[in-house]
């Protein structure tokens, strides 16, 4: 998700067009990775008994955030086109890091011991 969020960010720079698949092919490639990483952090801190509770709750909040995002960012475009990238980018690039600092504490919790 770090990647993609740099890509991001570096679209307004962007001179022609043509740059845009380009530049499309990376965010949508390291955006990839995200959606099944996610799943299985969901799947695995969930009980057995509410597992199916807890994807379904995930799969309506992500469903609502495709649905929702570009009735917000569509007006916003019109007026202003590059900061939809710059937006994007930094909230990309902040879950990104808080997801970092997360991880890291949950591996550091279950991989060390201490004598």
């Amino acid at each position: 998700m770090f990647l993609a969020a740099l890509v991001i960010l570096t679209m307004p720079f962007l001179k022609s067009a043509g740059w845009l698949f380009f530049v499309m092919f990376f965010i949508c490639f390291f955006t990839s990775f995200v959606m099944p990483t996610a799943t299985t952090l969901v799947s695995n801190k969930a009980s057995s008994e509410v597992q199916g509770e807890a994807l379904g709750i995930f799969t309506s909040i992500n469903a609502a955030a495709l649905i929702l995002s570009p009735l917000f960012s569509g007006s916003i475009i019109g007026a202003y086109p590059t900061l939809s990238m710059w937006v994007g980018g930094g909230l990309k690039l902040l879950s990104a890091l808080i997801g970092m600092i997360i991880f890291r504490k949950s591996f550091c919790q279950k991989n060390i011991k201490i004598d």
